[in-house]
């Protein structure tokens, strides 16, 4: 499973608010598995695209999370567009409900309310791996 997480020029993160609280999550991040021939950059460009509506680009791996005897690799994204509909929005085949930039303590916050507390921890820390890549990648391009 590959994951995506944008944080704006600002440094604002984009959560999402999957429809129904699937699997009884509040917030996250958002991506899913490859379809055939796809590479992991390719999995999160295309389920970013689909759960969010935004174009993106890798622009570094984050790391993995060990959750529930799956293994979720993350990835750093830059947002290339305006946000458009994400798939089958506003039907009942949608997966997300809501997408939101945050700063990164409201962020912390929303992702505490979900009630699992090793996937929130979880989350949580890969959040602050991801702000510690995106400082990075800022400062090579100042």
């Amino acid at each position: 499973r590959f994951y995506g997480i944008i944080i704006d020029d600002k440094g604002k993160i984009l959560l999402r608010e999957p429809a129904n609280h699937y699997h009884n999550i509040r917030w996250e991040f958002y991506g899913g598995t490859p379809e055939e021939g796809e590479t992991p950059q390719d999995t999160v460009i295309r389920e970013t695209a689909e759960e969010t509506g935004y174009t993106t680009r890798p622009m570094g791996k984050i790391g993995i999370i060990e959750n529930d005897g799956k293994t979720y690799h993350y990835y750093l994204l830059k947002r290339l567009s305006r946000q458009r509909n994400w798939k089958n929005f506003g039907t009942k085949k949608e997966e997300t409900w809501d997408t939101i930039f945050v700063s990164r303590s409201d962020a912390e916050y929303l992702l505490g309310q979900n009630p699992d507390d090793e996937y929130k921890k979880a989350l949580i820390g890969i959040m602050d791996k991801a702000y510690e890549l995106w400082r990075i990648r800022n400062r090579e391009t100042e």
